[in-house]
Parts: C-alpha cells; sequence; structure tokens
C-alpha cells in the first residue's frame, strides 16, 4: 500500500512534525489498524483488530528485513530528517518484532545516518520485558497516557479487556527511571460529558503524570477529525487551566508544553 511521499508500504513522510521537527515515519501495521486500545479521538478510524499483549505470527503485516530496507531506501532519497519515528496507525509494540526493529534501526542511524529514533506508544505493553528494554534504546519515548481515572481510561481509551490503567503507571514509573529522555503524551479532550482538561479528572491526571516522573509532557489536542463525532476540544480557559496545573504538580523543571 502506497504511503506518504515516497510510496513505501512501512514508511511514509518525511513530513514536518510539531514536536520532531521532520520525521519518516514506520508503520508496522499499514494494511489494517491493529492496537490494543480503541481510542474515541484517533484520527487513524476504529480499532479493526484490537489485541494484547501481541499479535499472532499470521497477522504480521511486515517484517523486520523489510522495514529496514524501506527505511534506508528513504533516507537515501530524502535529504536528512530529524527523527525516524515508529508510530503509524496501529500499537507498534504488539509486533513480535518490536525489539528487533529498534535494535536493527538504532545500528542503521547510528553507522549511517544522523536521525535520532522516536517510538509513540500507548504505553499498555510495557509489561512485556522485550518491549520495555527496547524502549531503552529509543533516543525518544513517546508514552501516552490520557487518564486519571479507570472510568475515563475505559470511557476514552477503550483498552483491551486484560489492561488496567494501574498497570500501565507503575509500568510507567519503571520506564521513566530507567529511561530519562521518556516523556508522557496526553490527549486534552471532551467526550460524553467527560473531560480530562477541568474538574476531577484533571486533578487526577495531574497527580498521576507526576507520579510517573517524566522528563516531559505534550499536552494536544484532536485537531484531525476523530472516528467519534463525540469527540470536542476544550475551551480555550481549560486548556490553559490544565497546563497550569499539570505544569504545577510536576514541578518547574519538568517542560510542559500544549500543541494546539
Amino acid at each position: 500500500m502506497a504511503r506518504g511521499l515516497i510510496g513505501l508500504s512501512a514508511v511514509y513522510g518525511p513530513h514536518l512534525s510539531r514536536r520532531l521537527g521532520l520525521s519518516l515515519g514506520v508503520d508496522l501495521f499499514p494494511l489494517m489498524k491493529i492496537c490494543s486500545f480503541n481510542c474515541v479521538y484517533c484520527e487513524c478510524g476504529s480499532t479493526q483488530l484490537k489485541r494484547y499483549p501481541t499479535v499472532d505470527s499470521s497477522e504480521v503485516q511486515v517484517h523486520c528485513d523489510e522495514v529496514l530496507d524501506e527505511v534506508r531506501e528513504a533516507l537515501e532519497r530524502v535529504s536528512k530528517v530529524d527523527f525516524v519515528t515508529i508510530s503509524g496507525c496501529g500499537e507498534p509494540t504488539l509486533h513480535p518484532e518490536f525489539h528487533q526493529v529498534v535494535e536493527e534501526l538504532k545500528i542503521l542511524l547510528m553507522e549511517s545516518f544522523e536521525a535520532k529514533l522516536a517510538v509513540l506508544t500507548n504505553s499498555s505493553t510495557l509489561t512485556a520485558a522485550e518491549v520495555r528494554e527496547a524502549l531503552k534504546m529509543v533516543d525518544l519515548p513517546v508514552l501516552k497516557l490520557d487518564a486519571g481515572s479507570e472510568e475515563f481510561f475505559k470511557a476514552v481509551n477503550m483498552p483491551h479487556s486484560g489492561i488496567s490503567l494501574g498497570e500501565i503507571v507503575d509500568q510507567l514509573k519503571k520506564l521513566c527511571a530507567e529511561n530519562p529522555k521518556a516523556v508522557v503524551q496526553t490527549m486534552l479532550l471532551r467526550y460524553k460529558g467527560l473531560s480530562n482538561a477541568s474538574g476531577r479528572e484533571l486533578e487526577l491526571l495531574a497527580e498521576r503524570i507526576a507520579e510517573v516522573k517524566p522528563s516531559g509532557v505534550q499536552l494536544y489536542v484532536p485537531y484531525r477529525p476523530p472516528w467519534s463525532p463525540s469527540v470536542t476540544i476544550p475551551c480555550s480557559e481549560e486548556l490553559v487551566g490544565a497546563l497550569k496545573r499539570i505544569q504545577e504538580a510536576v514541578g518547574e523543571k519538568v517542560e510542559v508544553k500544549l500543541y494546539l
């Protein structure tokens, strides 16, 4: 399936990212969205296959050697990029070769290119030792944490039945302690009477993020159309208040940014 400017199945872009500069994307599930969540705000549509803690070998869409070949070819064709970013439509850490992909990409980038490696993950698979070890090698692990309560987590992230918010927070604490570059990303939104940008949910979210102790916090809003029409963007006053409250919770030494 052609993707981006280059037309390779697992590679898309490069594109200018608000958070990562010029980024070349890597999608380990380019043909069908496979994820452990079904986040109501996702711009890639509803999850087609919900899986956890990994996918079956029959569901693998691209293999490590294919990814490496496509990334190498892409980087040889384009000007210098800031990051190669493993992200895409689904949850990349579900891929059974995720550790190998990260390891091989790090070697490729260190030997032949100057780009850094980033991974965007929903944090659901951090209980897996191989996933944690892989994320320790990553220059910028970007770890999702949208919820302070199980109620909000289940309503908005719609996780696989085997996943709990408490376990995710425990694993985030361990990973952020092991990789000082790790940052938390949080989607601020309203959904069917719930909002994590104000009130009790904001307080709980701020407490959770402070507990995790990331090196930075990236706050953003659903600026691309989500699959659920019930998702809306909090008002400016709420967003400013959320930014201030989370900054207060994590302390002035941790950078908190709001991307609109």
